[in-house]
């Protein structure tokens, strides 16, 4: 006896159900082709589903200055569903928000537990892909012309015969400095996952015979399990080293169950308050980070991403510190990880995800085409997301066409990323130019713009460490004044810094240094002439030197765009630095951490903000409405947003000088992408307060006004939507409520 076959025929199939898989299936339906999403897991989501857990985190996580960062896109949609649905965190409800997303694309088909174990090739092309779905005992023969590999260990690239390269120093035809620094052969290793439970009264804990007794080892002089995380998994709790990722998974799996419960005996014996915990969850298989990478048209490296490489074909982008960890992980004796900071935000090209040896095939996911170094970087959910949604329009463009994922890179690169644009999706230094979009064009106005100085005194802050605010300033700044006091004579250092990128925030430039006196027992104001340097609007990088006599007023009121820093000494020993890779001696945290001993959740953290007060000499006109035309719809070189005096009674109105007709409005609303939304982490709020909540739309034909849509309860930053034609003259946006936020801001407005 044999299983039934059953062939399905699709125009694209993505084996491969984690985050990355799901985002290009879904875009690839939304673009109007037919789709299958094939997964061996039972449920979505891979490292971010409900069997490991790990947190959706990306470009705008663990760096000094990578500001304004998180993706948007169909990312962004899915994660502010996420926390609008569930602001506890569940997994299993995240798992139900991308099974929604999943189900309501008709173009989409989903099919759980098919594990892929063939593929047919011709020349160079896959034909059909075959596996067994062992929950129906159905073998499935997914025939089509495009097939994308998410799988992680690049199993259908391999089955295709495709080139590939595992571990450190296997991509010697590549010149990195950090490769010589890990050793050859090592990956980055896998974690399994766990959760404890207070379940209210004492646990007896007798561990399994498999278990050891980790005081008997050397392992705690090189490792610590932390009391503050001690109910949850750890991620450096890692195992592997020496064996293979993928033919000795099953045993990987096995060590980590005994070192589990080898740290949960050592747990329940020392002080960790753990008397009432007992398991409450434990992962089917581990986390993995890195197995066979496949090569594709380009590899990305360290080069490029330390040095933020321009490409032709970018399409996604990262940020996450160059992170590379211990060969043995916790049996290792050197340090846990490895980790580089960046300067700012790299892009990554189409060619990474298109292999070099099969025609149809796109390769996404961890396994695509980088180094190992790179992928230290790389491996994040969201990152490698934002390749996969451009995969999916890739392969839509594809089959409308009639071309090859090679032709899209060759002679089409402008329409993809005309398309991504219109999709929310951000590609660095690229702009919307569609000449399609009658706004570009339209004469713009708005009821007020928010003025850009900091004046209303929430506390003192004693200057016992540097500081330092990136803030937008226009050409011809003369001056930024501060509001400070002390007891005794003293001064101020301040220093201006030009990022050396358009999409940096960080002190790359040093422009000038200079020291400013303050008088005893002052109460007042302290300038800092910028010396007529402020040659181009821009970000700019403005640090204040530490002085305990001075005290320097901050506000919690906020201001789009400005970030406040202070300085932490006496960081980890394996914090390194992007350019010498030296061990760094401080780095730079946010301002917004409460300064007076009050109890906040992680949640409300979104409520405190410190910054400087200030005010910058000529008055400058920052969030003015003609940002929302510009063709960007996120910082880059500039807020590029349009903010209001208020939340009420205010609106942007286009002319278009003429009658048009129109029949779709894109809106696109500023989330605070300076703020890092975690999937599986838990918010007291679950709208981000500064989108438009309540908003009308209006037209004027024939001199009169017309409404054309109401919308009430919104929370997503992306707004669409199509109607029948409508000529027009004008349009007027009327907003009514955010969704808690003081003021009304807008970054793009697009018509067609």
């Amino acid at each position: 006896m044999e299983f039934k076959t059953i062939t399905k025929k699709y125009d694209f199939v993505v084996i491969g159900g984690g985050f990355t898989g799901i985002v290009s299936a879904i875009e690839a339906a939304r673009n109007g082709i037919k789709v299958a999403l094939v997964s061996n897991r039972g449920f979505i989501g891979g490292n971010s589903g409900a069997e490991i857990r790990c947190p959706v985190d990306g470009a705008d996580g663990e760096q000094q200055f990578n500001f304004h960062a998180r993706e948007t896109g169909l990312i962004e949609e899915i994660r502010l569903e996420n926390l609008h649905c569930n602001r506890e965190g569940n997994s299993y409800r995240w798992d139900a928000v991308l099974m929604d997303f999943i189900m309501k694309e008709p173009n989409l088909d989903l099919y759980l537990n098919t594990v892929i174990d063939k593929v047919d090739t011709d020349g160079r092309e896959i034909v059909s892909v075959s596996g067994v779905q062992f929950t129906t005992e159905k073998r499935f023969c997914f025939e089509a012309s495009l097939f994308e590999d998410n799988t992680g260990d690049g199993t259908i690239a391999y089955l295709s015969g495709c080139e590939y390269s595992i571990g450190a120093g296997s991509d010697s035809e590549i010149s990195e400095r950090i490769t010589a620094k890990d050793e050859k052969g090592s990956v980055l290793l896998s974690t399994l996952t766990y959760y404890a439970k207070n379940l209210g009264h004492p646990i007896k804990y007798i561990p399994p015979e498999n278990s050891f007794d980790i005081e008997k080892t050397d392992i705690l002089k090189y490792r610590e399990i932390p009391k503050e995380m001690f109910q949850r998994f750890v991620w450096f709790y890692e195992v592997g080293g020496n064996l293979d990722q993928i033919s000795d998974s099953e045993e990987i799996n096995l060590e980590h169950r005994r070192l589990l419960y080898s740290i949960w005996e050592y747990i329940k014996k020392h002080d960790y308050g753990a008397e009432n915990y007992d398991f409450e969850y434990i992962s089917p298989y581990p986390g993995k980070r890195e197995s066979r990478r496949i090569t594709g048209l380009y590899k990305l490296n360290e080069n490029d991403v330390v040095n933020q490489v321009e490409f032709d074909d970018a399409v996604g982008f990262g940020g996450w510190a160059i992170d590379l960890h211990s060969k043995l992980g916790f049996y290792g004796k050197d340090p846990e990880n490895w980790w580089v900071y960046l300067k700012g935000i790299y892009q990554i090209p189409l060619r990474t995800a298109i292999s070099k040896d099969v025609d149809n095939l796109f390769i996404a996911g961890r396994c695509f085409s980088v180094t190992h170094v790179a992928l230290g970087s790389t491996r994040l959910n969201a990152t490698l997301a934002t390749v996969g949604q451009a995969v999916g329009i890739a392969a839509a463009m594809c089959i409308e066409q009639n071309v090859k994922p090679f032709e899209i890179v060759e002679t089409m690169m402008q329409e993809l990323h005309q398309r991504q644009f219109k999709s929310d999706q951000y590609v660095i230094g690229y702009k919307n130019d569609n000449l399609a979009d009658k706004a570009l064009n339209a004469f713009v106005s708005a009821s007020s713009e928010h003025c850009f100085a900091l004046n209303k005194v929430t506390e003192w802050f004693a200057l016992n460490t540097v500081i330092a605010m990136s803030l937008p300033l226009r050409k011809g700044a003369e001056k930024i004044t501060f509001r400070c006091r002390c007891n005794f004579g003293s001064s101020i250092v301040f220093r201006l810094y030009k990022p050396e990128k358009k999409q940096n925030y960080g002190p790359d430039e040093l422009l000038i240094e200079k020291e400013c006196s303050i008088s005893a027992n002052s109460n007042g104001f302290v300038e800092f002439s910028f010396d007529g340097l402020i040659t181009d609007d821009g970000f700019y990088f403005i640090e204040i030197e530490g002085n305990p006599d001075i005290d320097i007023a901050i506000s919690e009121e906020r201001l789009p765009c400005v970030t406040s820093l202070m300085r932490k000494d006496n960081i980890l020993p394996n914090v390194r630095e992007y350019k010498t890779l030296e061990m760094m001696n401080y780095e730079w945290m946010r301002l917004g951490t409460p300064l007076k001993l009050r109890k906040y959740s992680t949640a409300s953290m979104k409520n405190i903000v410190y910054t400087p007060c200030f005010t910058v000499s000529p008055e400058q006109s920052v969030y003015f409405v003609e940002n929302i035309t510009n063709g960007y719809s996120r910082p880059y070189e500039w807020p590029n947003l349009w903010v209001g005096k208020s939340c009420e009674n205010e609106y942007v109105e286009l002319d278009f000088g003429k009658v048009i007709s129109a029949s779709e409005i894109d809106l696109v609303f500023n989330s605070d992408l300076n703020f890092r939304i975690r999937n599986v982490k838990p918010y007291d709020f679950g709208e981000m307060p500064e989108i438009i909540a309540d908003y009308d739309v209006l037209y004027m034909h024939a001199g009169v006004w017309k409404r054309l849509k109401e919308v009430r309860g919104n929370y997503q930053r992306f707004n669409r939507f199509k109607f029948e034609p409508k000529e027009m003259e004008r349009l007027k946006i009327r907003f009514i409520r955010t969704n808690g936020c003081e003021f009304a801001s807008l970054y793009s407005i697009s018509v067609y």
